[in-house]
């Protein structure tokens, strides 16, 4: 949460709770319950809307051992790097 006086961080340093919940592949009421109890990516409140900055996010998805890999093809969604079989051979 941003420190009184502290701006908030620019449109593109920051996500919403529908970029969340999508980045993380957890239903809209996931985020908002994990909000609610604090076990979620630190976020903060703005005209009663909540924002997650993107290093906060990114930081706590690393502190759940997550790692992230965004598909090439044409979904472009995020996965975690543990969702995906090795392919032998190739890095």
């Amino acid at each position: 949460m941003p420190e009184s006086g502290e701006e908030a961080p620019a449109e593109s340093e920051r996500f919403t709770t529908d970029e969340v919940a999508a980045l993380l592949n957890v239903p809209l009421d996931t985020i908002h319950q994990w909000h609610q109890e604090g076990t979620g990516p630190p976020g903060y409140q703005t005209h009663k809307e909540s924002h997650y900055r993107r290093s906060d996010v990114i930081r706590w998805l690393a502190e759940q051992g997550v790692m992230l890999a965004v598909c090439q093809s044409q979904c472009g969604r995020t996965y975690a790097l543990d969702a995906f079989t090795p392919v032998e051979g190739q890095p």
